[in-house]
């Protein structure tokens, strides 16, 4: 202020605000889904889907004053601070939460939880699916600028010759006992990248250019958690649900088998990928030294190559075992339930 400097504090905080304001809406849209997506599975019909919803503290408006059916229907959160209502065509791009697309789903389930067991029954879900990551990465201690309370702030490069801060709330870390820091990403994070010289380069920055550089730094390769996961385990819930249920065989057991199946061809497809992309690098340093960059590159291959077969292992073995059942419960009407080695396999895979 001496030499007619503005103070920055203002201005940083407004951004921040502005990008906590953000943030907040992109997580009001996510909250929105993983609700719905858990509530159409679990719904008998409209009417039913409507008396559910303010189980799992959703608000929802599907009728004009005179009482007909909207053509928009618009979510909102109760126990979010959700300003404004989200429309179901906003939500989703093909269209998977618009009104005349759920009746027909609905028709498909032929057996749901009910009003007493859906908030016990997406509490499982959301431990099981919705809170795991999308990608892991190492920081190492020196990779922090600062910390405080409930943040902890990351030098960003970018562009020519300039530099920014990040900050992350901690919640998004796991602390490893050799000091190290574990980040767990989604690819929906958005971050401010605060510009303290020239305050007008400040910008959102997506997960995967902080995650490229962090792991560029410290050369530390990344741990992708496949969305075929998350799906797959989703659907062995389901169809574990379907079993207590005493059900097989049906329309509702052949979506999630189908789910499967195509969770399948989606991990042979990643895995042959990833084995041409380790092909190439080891074909490319064949008569030469690669750099440590290049090891790293190949370990982080190697690592999801590893995780892909694994979940590409799971997925085959438990098929397998939803037809052997299917076929069995034929005959026989006794309670039987799908298993899934993922827990074991993660495990060796953290080990490795």
């Amino acid at each position: 202020m001496e030499y007619g400097i503005q103070p920055l504090k203002k201005t940083l905080d407004s951004k921040y605000k502005a990008y906590e304001k953000y943030r907040k809406e992109m997580t009001f849209s996510n909250e929105i889904k993983q609700r719905l997506d858990f509530l159409i599975s679990q719904s008998s019909s409209f009417v039913d889907f409507q008396k559910k919803l303010p189980l799992l503290n959703l608000q929802g408006d599907f009728f004009t004053n005179s009482g007909k059916l909207k053509k928009y229907a618009t979510y909102k959160l109760l126990d979010f601070p959700q300003q404004r209502a989200k429309r179901d065509n906003t939500l989703n791009k093909n269209g998977d939460y618009l009104l005349k697309n759920l009746e027909e789903k609905f028709k498909q389930n032929e057996v749901v939880l009910s009003e007493n067991e859906i908030i016990e029954g997406y509490e499982k879900i959301k431990r099981d699916v919705f809170v795991l990551p999308d990608v892991e990465i190492v920081i190492e201690p020196w990779q922090i600028s600062q910390q405080d309370e409930d943040f902890i702030y990351f030098t960003f490069d970018y562009g020519i010759k300039n530099q920014g801060e990040v900050r992350i709330h901690k919640s998004q870390f796991l602390t490893q006992d050799n000091g190290n820091y574990k980040l767990q990403l989604k690819h929906s994070d958005f971050f401010l990248l605060v510009d303290s010289e020239h305050q007008s380069k400040s910008r959102f920055i997506k997960s995967s250019v902080l995650v490229e550089q962090l792991t560029s730094d410290n050369l530390r390769p990344a741990t992708k958690f496949y969305s075929a996961r998350k799906e797959f385990i989703f659907a062995l819930d389901s169809l574990n649900f379907l079993a207590q249920k005493d059900i097989h065989t049906g329309d509702q057991v052949e979506k999630y088998f189908s789910v499967m199946k195509s969770k399948l061809k989606d991990s042979s497809e990643a895995i042959e990928n990833v084995e041409h992309k380790i092909e190439a690098v080891v074909e490319q340093y064949k008569y030469k030294t690669p750099s440590l960059e290049v090891k790293k590159k190949l370990e982080g291959l190697y690592l999801q190559n590893e995780e892909l077969k694994n979940l590409h292992n799971e997925i085959t073995k438990t098929i397998d075992q939803v037809e052997q059942i299917s076929e069995y419960s034929l005959g026989h009407k006794e309670r039987l339930q799908y298993h899934s080695g993922h827990k074991q396999n993660q495990k060796k895979i953290q080990k490795l």
